[in-house]
């Protein structure tokens, strides 16, 4: 009994130093990590710096040489062309239409189709009040419109006062056949023949006359646009729908090379104003 007493003192004071040791080893390990150099970490193998390029420009600058700033690139100037006045005065007036009077500005009608009238020989009230509703571009007037002389200069005057945009007032006038005006005597214009009878005769001269002419005494009238001369070429002679309203049945030989040197038109029927 007394010698396990003394075994498991013995064995009690191994087991006591044990654990003071470990408790030491413990304790001193924080102690070396705060006394340990730290490792230096070379880079020089991984960073290599580089030598700046040498650029054209830098090339030819010496060290005390600073580089000139670089200019802005210029700016161009638009190039302004003058515009017309009477351009700019047709601008502005456009700026100014409604898009619903710029839609009635593309329709040429008939007096008739403007204010749905039987037959227009006069305008008044009914041409005003139809004009500011559908402010048409113009209106084509036919033989029957036109009565007299002071019965059209009436009519066209009237129609054009009323009108806020200026109207195109035309007539079908090619002479020959289709004579709107120049059929009527009433109305105290020149009778033209028809295109063909001065297609064959070829005189520029005359046909120039007869153009002036026409287009004169329509203006006195009050038209200022006339549906004429007929530009077909009378390429099937038995066409009757064109027939002598056409100049030639050939382009080719149409007032090329056979001009005349007269110039003095033929003798037209002529009637003065009544």
């Amino acid at each position: 009994m007394k010698w396990f007493k003394i075994v498991l003192a013995v064995l009690l004071s191994l087991l006591a130093a044990g654990l003071l040791v470990m408790t030491a080893a413990i304790l001193m390990d924080p102690i070396r990590l705060e006394n340990r150099q730290p490792t230096a970490l070379k880079t020089d193998s991984i960073f290599v710096p580089q030598e700046p390029e040498e650029t054209p420009e830098s090339a030819d600058l010496t060290e005390d040489e600073e580089p000139l700033p670089e200019e802005p690139p210029a700016e161009e100037v638009p190039q302004t062309e003058e515009v017309p006045e009477e351009v700019q005065k047709a601008s502005a007036y456009l700026a100014g239409m409604t898009k619903e009077e710029k839609i009635w500005q593309l329709f040429f009608v008939t007096p008739e189709n403007l204010t749905g009238v039987g037959l227009a020989t006069r305008a008044g009230d009914t041409t005003k009040e139809a004009l500011r509703q559908r402010p048409v571009g113009g209106l084509c007037y036919f033989a029957a419109n036109l009565e007299d002389r002071e019965q059209v200069v009436e009519l066209l005057g009237n129609t054009q006062s009323y009108a806020k945009t200026p109207l195109f007032l035309g007539v079908d006038e090619e002479g020959g056949v289709v004579s709107r005006v120049g059929s009527n005597e009433a109305l105290g214009v020149t009778k033209f023949e028809s295109a063909a009878e001065y297609g064959k005769r070829a005189d520029m001269g005359e046909v120039y006359q007869v153009g002036e002419t026409m287009a004169r005494e329509l203006s006195v009238l009050g038209f200022n646009l006339n549906f004429a001369p007929v530009a077909d070429v009378l390429v099937e002679p038995e066409n009757t729908e064109i027939g002598s309203r056409s100049y030639s049945g050939d382009s080719s030989r149409l007032f090329n090379g056979v001009v005349s040197s007269s110039s003095s038109p033929t003798p037209m029927i002529r009637r003065p104003p009544p």
